[in-house]
C-alpha cells in the first residue's frame, strides 16, 4: 500500500510532516536506483524479468545498508528518538506525581479518531488539508475543555497524543486521569466522552473507540482503577504511557514547518505535604520526588 502511493504523492499529500529517518532512506534509495514499480516485481513474467528485479531489490538493499551504517544516518536516528525519551521521562514522573497526591485512580483510555479519510492514491488540495488540520486542533481544544467542565471535581490531569496515518489521518490517543476516591465506573466515563466526541465536537465525522470497556481483550491491564500499591497494574499503566509517547514510525510533523503540538499533559500537580493517618503501604515510587515540578503542556 504504501510504496503504491508512490513518492510524489506522499510529499504532496503531507508537506508538513517528515518521514521516519528509515522509511525516508528508502524512499531516496528506491527513487535513486529507479526501482521498477512494485506489480512488476510480482508478475509472472520470464526468468530474465526475475533476475532483473532481484538485481535491482539487492542493490537497494545494499545501499540502504551502507549508508544506515554512516554516522550521520545513526545521529539522525538519535535526535528522531531524543525528543520520544524526553516526552516519556516526563508524562511517566507526571503520573508518579499523580499517585503521590492520590492512592487510587480511575484511568480511562480513549481513542479519537474520524469516520473516513481520503483514499489512498486520491490527492487532496493543500487548502483543505489546511482547513482539516485546524479543525483537528480545534477540536482537541474543545474535548480539553470539556474534560475540565464536566469532570472539573475529580479530574486530575490527562496525557494525550496526535498521530497521523496514512489510511485513517489524524487521530488522538488520550488517557485520562480521575480521582478515585470521588468517582468510579470508568466505563461509564468512557462512554461518556466516546459519546461526547461523536455527537457534540464531531457530530457526522468522528468515532471513539472506549478502551475501558474492552479491558478484558488486553493480556495485562492498567486501566480502570489503579491503586498506589498495585505494583501491576502500574507497571502495566506506564507501558500504555510508553505507547502513547512512543516514536511516529511513519511520519511526524516537519520541526521547520508550521508549529503543531503533538504532545498534552496536563500541569505537573505539586507535591501534597504528607498529612496525619494510616501509612501507605511502601509501593514502587520515583527516585527524586523533586523532580516533580510545575510545568505546563510538553510539545514535540
Amino acid at each position: 500500500m504504501f510504496l503504491s502511493a508512490g513518492l510524489d504523492f506522499m510529499s504532496e499529500e503531507y508537506p508538513a510532516h517528515v518521514f521516519h529517518p528509515y522509511i525516508q532512506l528508502w524512499l531516496d534509495v528506491v527513487n535513486r536506483v529507479n526501482l521498477m514499480p512494485p506489480n512488476c516485481l510480482l508478475t509472472n513474467g520470464p526468468r530474465s524479468d526475475a533476475q532483473a528485479a532481484a538485481a535491482a531489490l539487492n542493490r537497494v538493499v545494499n545501499a540502504i545498508r551502507c549508508e544506515a551504517a554512516t554516522a550521520a544516518f545513526r545521529t539522525m536516528v538519535k535526535k528522531h528518538r531524543r525528543a520520544v525519551t524526553k516526552n516519556f521521562v516526563g508524562c511517566r514522573r507526571y503520573v508518579e506525581c499523580l499517585f503521590h497526591n492520590s492512592a487510587r485512580l480511575q484511568v480511562v483510555r480513549i481513542d479519537l479518531e474520524y469516520l473516513s479519510h481520503r483514499a489512498l492514491g486520491k490527492k487532496t488540495d493543500s487548502a483543505k488539508r489546511v482547513r482539516d488540520l485546524e479543525q483537528v486542533k480545534a477540536d482537541w481544544v474543545n474535548m480539553r475543555a470539556h474534560l475540565g467542565k464536566a469532570y472539573k471535581s475529580s479530574l486530575l490531569g490527562y496525557i494525550c497524543k496526535l498521530e497521523s496515518a496514512l489510511s485513517t489521518g489524524h487521530h488522538f490517543h488520550l488517557i485520562v486521569f480521575l480521582d478515585g476516591s470521588k468517582i468510579r465506573q470508568d466505563i461509564v466515563v468512557g462512554k461518556a466522552l466516546c459519546h461526547h466526541w461523536d455527537h457534540v465536537i464531531a457530530p457526522n465525522r468522528g468515532r471513539a473507540y472506549n478502551c475501558n470497556a474492552n479491558a478484558g481483550n488486553y493480556r495485562f491491564v492498567g486501566i480502570g482503577e489503579v491503586r498506589h500499591d498495585d505494583d501491576e497494574r502500574r507497571a502495566t499503566l506506564v507501558k500504555a504511557v510508553e505507547y502513547i509517547c512512543k516514536p511516529d514510525f511513519l511520519l511526524r510533523f516537519a520541526p521547520e514547518g508550521p508549529r503543531v503540538r503533538t504532545l498534552f499533559r496536563g500541569v505537573m500537580p505539586a507535591l501534597s505535604i504528607e498529612t496525619r493517618g494510616r501509612k501507605r503501604r511502601a509501593s514502587v515510587e520515583f527516585e527524586n520526588a523533586a523532580e516533580c515540578i510545575v510545568m505546563t503542556e510538553v510539545a514535540v
